[in-house]
C-alpha cells in the first residue's frame, strides 16, 4: 500500500445491503491495526488502535486474517495472532476490502474457507429456507 499517511485499509465482513451493518479488520500506514464493528452506521470500537510490531510499513505487503472457530475470532497480521474476541452475528453476507484515505492497495488474493460441516450446516438451511 502507498498514499497518504495514517490512512487504513483492511477487510470486512458480515455487511449488510447498505452497508450500514458490518465488521472490519484495518491496519494503517503507520503500523497500527484495528478491529470495529459498526451497527445503523454507528462505529464501535472492538480493538483500539495499536501499534503492532507485524504490520509492515509503506510500500510492503502485508496479509491480514480473520480465522472463526466457535463463537470466537482470531485476526493475524503476517501470519501473528494480534487479538481475538467474541463473534458478533452477521448483519448480512457480504464481504470485501475497503480503502480509507487517498491510498493505493494492491490484492493479490482473497481467499473464504469453511470447514465442511458448516457448509453442509448452510445448505440445509438454504434449502429449507432458514436462511
Amino acid at each position: 500500500a502507498s498514499g497518504a499517511k495514517n490512512m487504513a485499509y483492511g477487510i470486512c465482513w458480515g455487511s449488510n445491503h447498505d452497508q450500514s451493518d458490518y465488521s472490519g479488520f484495518f491496519i494503517s500506514s503507520n503500523e497500527k491495526y484495528t478491529i470495529l464493528n459498526c451497527q445503523n452506521n454507528f462505529f464501535s470500537e472492538v480493538k483500539h488502535w495499536t501499534e503492532c510490531k507485524w504490520v509492515e510499513g509503506p510500500r510492503k505487503m502485508n496479509t491480514l486474517r480473520v480465522s472463526r472457530r466457535g463463537r470466537k475470532y482470531d485476526y493475524f497480521i503476517n501470519d501473528q495472532k494480534v487479538f481475538s474476541s467474541h463473534v458478533k452475528d452477521f448483519a448480512g453476507r457480504n464481504l470485501g476490502v475497503a480503502v480509507f484515505g487517498k491510498m493505493q492497495v494492491e490484492i493479490d488474493y482473497f481467499k473464504i474457507s469453511y470447514p465442511v460441516e458448516t457448509m453442509e450446516t448452510m445448505n440445509s438451511a438454504e434449502s429449507s429456507g432458514d436462511r
